[in-house]
């Protein structure tokens, strides 16, 4: 075989090969892929990809012909591609479900020794601030308290929401948006918002701390968190006080630095902005915003072509 005719079924090869993995190329790029995978094969891909060009500009001169085909099913062992979750709670794709197990792997920036993630979405409940609107709940799936650097605790009332496979046009996605999780995420802001009748604001930040402590006292690794995080605050606190200490920053923190912490599919910069402005136009007790957080993440699945398996990963933006 001539060099010509080589260079001609390497250049298809490789054509061949890109069209498959352009989507994964594309997205590692643009949406940090990387970070969600916990191998190494998909940097090995993308490095695959640039050898390609390189070794096939100087083959004529240096490199062997078996080198292309090595690297040709090298390429092809391990695709990559990012798909729809199936909805919140699905066992095995949900987004609910995969993020809570998965939660302190993705958000690097939440220490779990400094976090402490309750993921019942029964358990806390808000003033319901328009009941006539339908599809509005009042209770969190998830609160998120965290003991920040500055030595204070932080409230995160999480909201997870997914487009998944039953919204797939954007005039659906931006209904939902606009119909539900707005209105969603309002309700919760809301609640420990000087707009909310105090006496309402005070009975609902009472429940909470009282059922953040009966939680949190059932499990010994919580509760020895717990009052590792007093002493740091206050280190000559006794043990017998440690409870007290504690309800007493809860309350503060529900005063002072609530979050509402937005976990989606997909969102836009112009529509993260636009709930940003909404959430912070409510004010707690002390006058602060209520803040606006949001995290995109993205369910990758990993096609093995030798094994003929499937495993899946997540990436968060």
């Amino acid at each position: 075989m001539d060099k010509n005719t080589l260079s001609k079924i390497i250049s298809v090869l490789l054509i061949f090969e890109i069209f498959l993995m352009w989507p994964f190329f594309f997205h590692t790029i643009f949406s940090d892929i990387l970070g969600g995978i916990d191998d190494v094969e998909g940097l090995l891909l993308i490095i695959l990809l640039i050898l390609y060009f390189i070794v096939y500009t100087i083959h004529e001169y240096f490199i062997p012909e078996i080198l292309f085909a090595l690297c040709f099913f090298a390429g092809l062992i391990v695709l990559i591609q990012t798909i729809n979750f199936q909805n919140e709670t699905d066992k095995f794709k949900g987004l609910e479900t995969l993020v809570n197990k998965n939660f302190f792997s993705l958000f690097t920036s939440y220490k779990e020794e400094r976090t402490i993630l309750i993921a019942k979405n029964r358990l806390f409940r808000t003033h319901q601030m328009n009941e006539n609107i339908s599809g509005i709940s009042a209770i969190p799936d998830a609160l998120l308290i965290s003991f920040d650097k500055k030595n204070k605790l932080q409230i995160s009332l999480v909201e997870y929401e997914c487009y998944g496979d039953g919204k797939t046009r954007s005039t659906e996605k931006s209904k939902y948006l606009n119909s539900h999780i707005i209105p969603q995420l309002m309700q919760f802001a809301s609640s420990f918002s000087i707009i909310t009748d105090k006496s309402i604001r005070d009975t609902t930040i009472k429940d909470w701390i009282a059922k953040i402590i009966d939680y949190t006292s059932e499990n010994n690794e919580l509760s020895d968190k717990i009052d590792s995080w007093v002493q740091e605050m206050n280190p000559n606190i006794s043990t017998r006080a440690i409870i007290s200490f504690f309800e007493k920053k809860l309350l503060e923190a529900f005063e002072s630095n609530v979050h509402v912490f937005l976990i989606i599919d997909e969102l836009s910069y112009d529509q993260k902005e636009t709930i940003k402005n909404i959430i912070t136009s409510f004010k707690v007790e002390c006058g602060n915003p209520v803040i606006f957080d949001a995290s995109v993440v993205k369910l990758v699945q990993k096609i093995s072509f030798v094994n003929q398996e499937f495993e899946y990963a997540l990436t968060a933006q």
